[in-house]
């Protein structure tokens, strides 16, 4: 067994302990009735939903309602988390506070169901910083050096009243062929518990390297969007021309400028859908592979699953998704 911390240890265990203890919720039988009621009214109502709601994911809101519903009636809970830089449940229980968010994944072809392979997450659904890994980049240009650092920094605090803060994603994955009309079929596909470490645990198993990408960039738009920033010049403001700027992936070094709170780190812009280019000094949102999350080790070295699924359906080679009862 590695010497870490008594912290460590703890955490790790507790995150084992609350992942066996959600998925045994997720997965009960009383869940999966409530879940296929949901199914059930969804197909039955698809089409008025779609066209009252004015949208076609149309699963968010009760999924996420199920799973509220749940946590509250099954785990017994002390109090609410009083911030609101959390995850949209957030519970104080008498070991740990207890972050779960729920999504909602389309699986039908050319909607987003590649989406499936990461989670996604914002500043206030976990606790790490990325400080090894993704966000810096050396970058040669013409025989000059850039240092790019876009730092994605935590709003979620890693302890409250002496508890670890820990993070959940419940993803319920669904087929819904509104783009290519092929299968009109609506079902629910799978549905899986993601559990992202802690920064303890980030730090001490992951190197603080465990974001793979991120997902948007927080843009200056005004001279308050970034802080410590402070009063931004007029050069930050959004840009239509890229020429003078050296593209790297989806990113645009602007040389003209001077960072305005980390030192020899060059500032870069991104591209919007309007085609301008606006400054991004940090990340919004970022994934993490669920392959990163899926083999995790307890504290005697034993693994355990970081990543849980149950399918209702599988794919075939033709792209067709047939039943089955569990993997």
């Amino acid at each position: 067994m590695n010497n870490f911390s008594k912290k460590y240890y703890k955490i790790n265990e507790l995150e084992e302990k609350y992942t066996d203890l959600l998925w045994e919720i997720f997965t009960s039988d009383e869940f999966e009735t409530d879940l296929h009621k949901i199914e059930n009214y969804l197909i039955e109502n698809k089409d008025e939903l779609k066209d009252l709601w004015k949208t076609n994911n149309i699963a968010k809101v009760s999924i996420e309602r199920l799973i509220r519903f749940y946590v509250y009636r099954k785990l017994n809970i002390e109090d609410i988390y009083p911030s609101p830089l959390s995850s949209d449940l957030a519970v104080v229980l008498d070991d740990i506070v207890l972050n779960v968010d729920a999504k909602t994944i389309n699986m039908a072809p050319k909607t987003n169901p590649g989406d499936d392979k990461a989670i996604h997450f914002g500043k206030d659904q976990i606790t790490f910083k990325n400080s090894n890994g993704f966000g810096k980049e050396k970058v040669i240009h013409n025989g000059r050096e850039y240092l790019i650092n876009i730092p994605f920094i935590p709003t979620l605090k890693p302890y409250y009243d002496e508890k670890p803060v820990l993070t959940y994603f419940f993803t319920l994955n669904y087929f819904d062929d509104w783009k290519t009309m092929q299968d009109q079929e609506y079902k629910f596909v799978h549905k899986s518990l993601t559990c992202v470490p802690h920064k303890v645990v980030v730090d001490k198993k992951f190197d603080n390297n465990i974001i793979s990408n991120y997902k948007v960039y927080s843009k200056v738009k005004n001279k308050t969007d970034i802080q410590p920033a402070g009063n931004l010049s007029k050069q930050f403001k959004s840009i239509k021309s890229d020429r003078n700027l050296i593209k790297h992936g989806n990113l645009y070094i602007d040389p003209s400028l001077k960072h305005p709170f980390l030192e020899n780190i060059s500032v870069c812009r991104t591209k919007d859908k309007s085609g301008n280019y606006q400054v991004s000094l940090e990340g919004g949102s970022a994934r993490i592979l669920k392959t990163t999350l899926q083999e995790r080790k307890d504290n005697n070295n034993e693994t355990w699953k970081g990543v849980r699924t149950f399918r209702y359906y599988k794919i075939n080679e033709d792209g067709v998704y047939t039943r089955v009862t569990n993997e």
